[in-house]
């Protein structure tokens, strides 16, 4: 884990809709009234103090030419919309929370609350749509995510230490390996003494 990285910036809630607006020109070619569907995301910053809705289209595109950090995630999510499936959770999904009831889950999700993070960083304005009991959820959410970074910290750097104590002993028994070969190409060779003896027996004769 590098202490120094800048983690990314949270990204914001956003809920998509479609909606019907004239189509000016259209309506001129044929005299009447037409419209056009466009799409639009409702934008809520984290700690939901200002909302803002823009056409996705535009939207998007200015997060492009921004280089925004979380526009795959909004991008995931817009697609995930259109195909009327459940839109990508940024974190860690409330249903796979056991510390939540089943109230206060679906309770969450009217309130377009699917992560813990999301609640935990959630406004004391938006509190009041989760009903009671709201703002203890909210400081269990804050606890829950402080002690998972604590132990997940810790689990990262023993598993670091694991490995380099590993690769330490594998640099061992190789350069243990590198010395014995090395001991053995390095002894003299052996002489047969019974050999010498019988060939100065025959010199004597």
């Amino acid at each position: 884990m590098n202490p120094f990285a800048i983690a990314p910036p949270r990204p914001s809630h956003v809920v998509f809709s479609a909606q019907a607006v004239e189509d000016r020109t259209a309506s001129i070619e044929a005299g009447h009234y037409v419209a056009k569907e466009i799409h639009m995301a409702k934008i809520t910053p984290p700690g939901g103090h200002l909302v803002v809705e823009r056409p996705v289209a535009d939207w998007l595109a200015a997060l492009r030419s921004q280089c925004d950090p979380n526009l795959e995630h909004y991008e995931n999510a817009y697609a995930a919309w259109r195909n009327n499936q459940d839109a990508p959770v940024q974190g860690t999904p409330l249903k796979e929370w056991p510390p939540i009831g089943v109230a206060q889950l679906e309770a969450c999700r009217q309130a377009d609350i699917h992560s813990v993070e999301d609640l935990a960083n959630i406004s004391d304005g938006a509190l009041v749509k989760l009903g009671m009991g709201a703002m203890a959820l909210k400081r269990k959410a804050q606890t829950w995510l402080e002690s998972a970074a604590t132990t997940g910290r810790a689990t990262e750097e023993a598993l670091a230490l694991k490995t380099r104590i590993k690769e330490l002993e594998q640099q061992i028994a190789k350069q243990k390996q590198t010395i014995e070969s090395l001991q053995t190409s390095a002894k003299p060779a052996t002489r047969r003494p019974r050999a010498r003896k019988a060939a100065s027996a025959k010199t004597q004769e």
